[in-house]
């Protein structure tokens, strides 16, 4: 309770008049009422404050309360959440455990599939490398082979055209032997053929001594003209042949030699005696 140390001081100054004037007993009991009075108001006062303040203190109280209400639930809430975090943690404690008991086994099990993969892939790759590589080989041996059949038909037309060449060779020197006697065969008639037409200008001349003589070297030299002329035509007729049996052409020599041959036994005819007495 609030006391007041001024009016208590009035009061024993009050007390004090009192008892030095025993007149001033009313002035007292007035000055006392009044002190009174003023220490009631002022207590209505004070109790009207208190009033005020256990309202105050009241709804505070009430405030408190449901703050201590909230509080209890919201610390009931907690506790809740704590249980089922509790709950979790040991969720995953077990979880945690049985992950470390799984893990060797999770491991080897994932080391297993990378390796088999792994080794898979290789495999592929190798595969796929041995594949590219068969190929390949496949295209150079079909190239290679395709090379040895070329060069066994280029060399198949070179030994047929070496047999051609060699057929040819043998009937070049065929024709060349037949065309080599051919000539030694036109030289001994041109050699002989001159000597007969000596022979024949001789007897000509010789004709103006001696007719008779004439007469008898002339048919002998006549006779030796047909035969070479006979000779001719059997070279004529036996010209040589090439390897398809065709034969070959005469040559211009032959022709030459025979129509030189012919001609100068015509014109020992005409020279004879014979023609000149006919």
């Amino acid at each position: 309770m609030q006391h007041f140390p001024t009016g208590q001081a009035e009061h024993k100054r009050h007390r004090r008049l009192a008892r030095r004037n025993a007149n001033g007993i009313y002035n007292w009991i007035m000055t006392n009422d009044v002190f009174y009075r003023k220490v009631l108001a002022h207590l209505k006062h004070d109790y009207s404050k208190l009033e005020q303040h256990a309202r105050e203190l009241e709804q505070a109280n009430v405030a408190l309360e449901q703050d201590n209400v909230d509080l209890r639930n919201a610390l009931l809430a907690k506790e809740q959440q704590t249980a089922e975090l509790q709950r979790e943690i040991e969720a995953q404690t077990k979880a945690s455990g049985a992950c470390t008991r799984r893990w060797p086994a999770r491991r080897n099990q994932v080391w297993s599939d990378g390796w088999n993969r792994l080794t898979n892939e290789l495999a592929e790759a190798e595969a796929t490398k041995y594949r590219e590589k068969s190929k390949t080989r496949r295209r150079k041996i079909k190239a290679l082979k395709n090379r040895v059949r070329t060069a066994v038909a280029t060399s198949n037309s070179f030994e047929q055209w070496l047999l051609f060449v060699e057929q040819e060779k043998q009937d070049v020197e065929t024709l060349l032997a037949r065309y080599k006697k051919k000539l030694q065969a036109q030289n001994r008639i041109m050699t002989e053929a001159r000597v007969l037409a000596r022979e024949l200008r001789r007897s000509a001349e010789s004709t103006i001594f001696n007719s008779s003589t004439t007469v008898n070297s002339w048919c002998s030299t006549f006779e030796r003209g047909i035969a070479h002329v006979i000779v001719a035509g059997e070279l004529f007729s036996t010209s040589p042949a090439t390897s398809d049996g065709s034969s070959c052409l005469r040559s211009d020599s032959e022709l030459i030699y025979g129509m030189s041959t012919l001609e100068g036994l015509e014109t020992a005819r005409r020279g004879s005696p014979f023609s000149r007495s006919s």
